[in-house]
């Protein structure tokens, strides 16, 4: 079994997801689940502190492939309690 990262860097993001770095920023702007995680301590080569969730990755993945199951009700998910 492959351990995966929970964190990866803009470049890796990109080729996980199959597409090159331009358009990954560009999905970056226009989907909410593509938004970097901002670590102040962390600094990688070009000076940015930009990292990835792999999950967030791969919600975003699936929800192209199966737009009705897209989880909603923000960071909370679905609250299943309500009525």
């Amino acid at each position: 079994m492959e351990v995966q990262p929970i964190l990866v860097d803009q470049q890796t993001a990109a080729d996980m997801l199959g597409v090159s770095v331009t358009t990954f920023s560009r999905l970056r702007r226009e989907h909410p689940l593509l938004a970097p995680a901002v670590i102040p301590s962390l600094k990688s080569r070009d000076g940015r502190s930009e990292r990835y969730l792999v999950s967030d990755l791969a919600e975003w993945a699936k929800s192209l492939k199966y737009p009705c199951e897209v989880k909603r009700g923000g960071m909370w998910g679905r609250d299943k309690g309500a009525a």
